[in-house]
């Protein structure tokens, strides 16, 4: 899970960080905005349940 969760978080980054900034076309950034709003759901997600998996101290 901890894997998951951080390959959702890298992904948001390089979308807002470099990809997003490099796209000119307003269909293409549209279509990046819906799957970055996807990314966010299932990161928003994974981090409860990785926090329910995670072994309180």
């Amino acid at each position: 899970m901890a894997s998951l969760v951080a390959l959702h978080a890298k992904t948001l980054f390089l979308m807002d960080s470099v990809i997003q900034p490099q796209i000119q076309r307003a269909e293409l950034r549209d279509f990046a905005q819906v799957a970055r709003g996807q990314v966010q759901q299932h990161l928003n997600t994974a981090v409860p349940i990785q926090q329910d998996l995670s072994p309180s101290p």
